[in-house]
């Protein structure tokens, strides 16, 4: 997920069934609890500001393990909404697009061309949305 500076994500949980870690990649990547940054989050709901520019790593430790079983996040935090520093004027547009070459591999699998995907929505109703329903989701597999 990419997001920008000054936007807020929010972690819908219930107090004492789930819990918020911040924690740096290695540990994030090895889902291991043992070195969080600053302050576990405990008590549901909580939305969280987006401050400098960086990649979060977000956990959840209680139950069976539950980052184990996927509840874990990774948020990329931008500058600006395209990922570079505002200009005073904008580049020229080019008048016709540049076609490459053609190579001797299909496009097909190599997944999207660059540039033909839309940006991320950075609004906190999207991430909300998102984390709703991947929370959401787990829960309910749980259940069954």
């Amino acid at each position: 997920m990419a997001h920008v500076v000054g936007d807020s994500i929010a972690f819908n949980f219930i107090t004492n069934a789930h819990d918020v870690f911040q924690v740096p990649k290695e540990f994030y990547d090895s889902c291991s609890s043992s070195n969080p940054i600053g302050d576990t989050i405990t008590f549901g709901p909580v939305n969280i500001t987006l401050s400098t520019a960086s990649t979060l790593y977000y956990i959840c430790t209680l139950g069976d393990r539950h980052y184990l079983s996927g509840q874990k996040l990774s948020v990329t935090v931008l500058s600006t909404p395209n990922g570079v520093p505002p200009t005073s004027t904008p580049p020229p547009t080019p008048t016709t697009p540049a076609t490459p070459s053609p190579t001797s591999g299909t496009r097909a699998d190599c997944g999207p061309i660059p540039g033909t995907m839309s940006p991320p929505d950075s609004s906190s109703f999207g991430v909300f949305t998102n984390l709703f329903i991947s929370f959401l989701s787990i829960a309910i597999g749980f259940l069954f």
